[in-house]
């Protein structure tokens, strides 16, 4: 489709042109395929428990919904203005991001606490961000005044009729498009400042990752303020025009089987979940479940948002294959909300048909920075590339000390440059400095420091574990992540994925824990199992 080319219904021929799809914001996008395919389907939410086809609007509908709201907001602040959407999971958290990027105000998704004692977070992003404006909705009661410093909007209750007030607005490549805030789980939530360039360079990413195209389906349970929810499904969806299907993330958490059938149900070619929701389907879709499934259809199924682990991705081939998944559709990748998304991926077009690259490297010279071939089988450890670098992006493994490039075969920090790079956080310029203005040793740079450790092997990377994690118990460097899977596939009765390893300083001795949970009463003196010690 050649969106300079579109012939706009009678409706909306007071709307600006659009440009070509290098160039066109999110809301052009929204306006050309409203033109070109008004009656279409664009978003579908499916509530927990809907056999039917669920809630939907139209490219029209969303085109009309985005307009009014941005018409509404225009009346009440100037471009720039910035408003926090907390809602719950539905269409009307996606259209209030549209209406606020239509008005020119800057979208900070957040996520709507369950109640007022749990408004902790919420209250943190506001008062890190400065908005004075809290978009919502009716199905929340009291959302709209809980939070004092914001003036409150029930989106829902906008007319449609503000749609003839809403002025196009012109933003610039390096205008702030939305702020993506961090998890917080260790320090004061921070909000990435995403630019409409490194939005774009991520979306023609996307594209060439996922193959994703006009029409065409894709399904997501992941929330819309987290990255790999709000730019890898939704963003990614409205810019090529596909049919993007929503489920509530409880109703995955709660009934994992629900994601595939969507899959199944709406032939989606495109998905994406973090590593453990990969394993949580391996566990609990039963296989009567199973024999209903059927994931023929699927071109990509991301996995990304944490540590991505080769034997997650062979159980889930292992069990899913034989309802027609693909190996070539798994597609493992790197990044980060600092990046807008995706650092490293392997396009469509170059994956392998037998799947993601698997290597195998000796644990023992791990533990040392270093990458050789195990020396017996005891000393093997499988690891998953992260394919290449995106394009515009460069990768680099660095002494995080030295800031010193290294060679193959070292474990370093892993740092990156490129289109894709944020602009920083907002409003923290010392810590914009230590992450996304540090210099290498040999004076290159800005760089942007990601955190994470791992190695490049072929030109693909592969990510070990976040450096600040690392366990280091007589001078060899454990990765938690490691423990952890130890730990809990050693006990039945502990639960996956829901254990953590962490260093415990005492007087004399530094001793490493993990504290697992279980799936049922377990002993209080297996609780904690010591890993290592001084």
């Amino acid at each position: 489709m050649n969106i300079e080319t579109i012939a706009l219904p009678r409706e909306l021929d007071h709307l600006p042109v659009v440009p070509g799809p290098e160039t066109a914001t999110i809301v052009e996008r929204v306006i050309a395929h409203a033109a070109a395919m008004p009656r279409a389907r664009a978003i579908t939410f499916v509530k927990e428990g809907d056999r039917h086809s669920g809630s939907f609007l139209s490219w029209h509908q969303v085109s009309l919904r985005m307009r009014s709201i941005g018409g509404f907001l225009q009346k009440y602040g100037a471009s720039g203005s910035r408003a926090i959407i907390a809602c719950p999971a539905g269409l009307d958290c996606a259209i209030s991001f549209l209406g606020c990027l239509a008005a020119g105000w800057i979208p900070i998704p957040a996520p709507a606490p369950a109640s007022s004692r749990r408004d902790s977070r919420l209250r943190a992003i506001v008062a890190s961000s400065g908005a004075n404006m809290l978009l919502t909705t009716s199905a929340l009661p009291g959302m709209e005044n809980a939070v004092p410093d914001c003036h409150g909007i029930l989106i829902d209750r906008i007319s449609d009729h503000l749609e003839a007030s809403w002025e196009p607005t012109a933003a610039g490549s390096d205008d702030v498009a939305f702020l993506q805030y961090t998890s917080g789980s260790t320090l004061e939530p921070r909000g990435v400042m995403v630019s409409h360039a490194a939005l774009r360079a991520q979306l023609d990413a996307l594209h060439a990752t996922s193959g994703l195209c006009n029409g065409e389906s894709i399904v997501s349970w992941l929330p819309l303020y987290h990255d790999l929810g709000l730019v890898g499904t939704f963003l990614h969806s409205i810019d090529v025009g596909a049919h993007l299907v929503l489920l509530p993330p409880a109703a995955f958490l709660r009934r994992p089987a629900s994601w595939l059938e969507a899959v199944t149900k709406w032939r989606a070619v495109a998905t994406a979940a973090p590593n453990f929701a990969f394993d949580l389907c391996c566990r609990r879709i039963s296989a009567g479940e199973r024999n209903n499934l059927d994931l023929s259809s699927l071109r990509t199924l991301g996995s990304g948002g944490e540590l991505v682990r080769a034997h997650t991705l062979n159980q889930f081939l292992n069990t899913f294959g034989p309802n027609g998944l693909s190996p070539a559709a798994l597609a493992p990748s790197f990044g980060m909300a600092e990046s807008v998304l995706m650092l490293s991926a392997t396009p469509l077009t170059a994956r392998s048909v037998s799947g993601p690259r698997t290597i195998e490297i000796s644990a023992r010279a791990l533990e040392l920075g270093r990458v050789c071939r195990p020396s017996s089988p005891e000393d093997e450890r499988s690891v998953v590339t992260c394919g290449g670098p995106i394009k515009g992006v460069e990768l680099r493994i660095v002494d995080p000390d030295t800031g010193e490039f290294l060679a193959a075969g070292f474990v370093g920090e892993v740092w990156a440059r490129g289109t894709t790079v944020a602009l920083g956080y907002w409003g923290q310029s010392r810590d914009n400095a230590g992450t996304f203005g540090v210099r290498a040793a040999d004076g290159s740079g800005p760089w942007l420091r990601t955190g994470d450790l791992g190695f490049l092997v072929d030109g693909e990377l592969v990510v070990t574990s976040r450096r600040k994690e690392v366990i280091i118990v007589h001078g060899h460097n454990h990765f938690p992540t490691d423990i952890e899977h130890t730990v809990q596939a050693a006990d039945a009765s502990l639960e996956p994925g829901a254990g953590g390893a962490l260093s415990a300083i005492g007087c004399r001795d530094s001793m490493t824990n993990c504290v697992p949970a279980a799936r049922a009463p377990f002993p209080m003196n297996r609780w904690l199992c010591c890993c290592g010690a001084r």
